[in-house]
């Protein structure tokens, strides 16, 4: 199991791949955070850094008993919740538990639910108003032909 003194290599390489990223000790203070969690947050790292994370996000939501489960189970849980920071915006992570503290990856993912929500409906609309449950696809050669 990790520590939070592998902090340094596991931040940079959320940068890299583009995940947010903030890490607490035992305690739930801010050990650290990547760009992205503190421009998520709207905080700077003079702000985050040394505080207790439940000062910066109050204890409220299905992300507190989330996170409180992974550092008390010692056990990774996924999750998908509503920003407590940007309510319309849907983040999708993981909080993942070290030997001294808890490290938080997540992303937001609420142009890919709302693209998944309006295709759904695109091909309900399509599929309720085709006669007999058909399809028909027209294609057309670079001619303009109808193939």
């Amino acid at each position: 199991m990790h520590s939070l003194d592998d902090l340094p290599h596991i931040v940079a390489y959320s940068e890299h791949v583009g995940e947010a990223l903030f890490a607490v000790d035992r305690e739930w203070r801010v050990r650290a955070a990547n760009r992205l969690a503190l421009d998520f947050a709207h905080l700077t790292v003079e702000r985050a850094i040394g505080r207790l994370y439940w000062d910066i996000v109050p204890p409220r939501g299905p992300i507190t008993q989330t996170l409180r489960d992974a550092m008390a189970n010692g056990t990774p849980i996924k999750f998908e919740f509503e920003s407590e920071f940007r309510p319309e915006s849907i983040l999708c992570g993981v909080a993942i538990p070290l030997r001294d503290g808890l490290i938080v990856s997540f992303r937001d993912v609420t142009q890919e639910r709302n693209l998944a929500r309006s295709n759904e409906e695109r091909i309900r609309t399509i599929a309720n108003n085709i006669p007999n449950g058909m399809v028909y696809q027209i294609a057309r050669a670079p001619d303009g032909s109808v193939r």
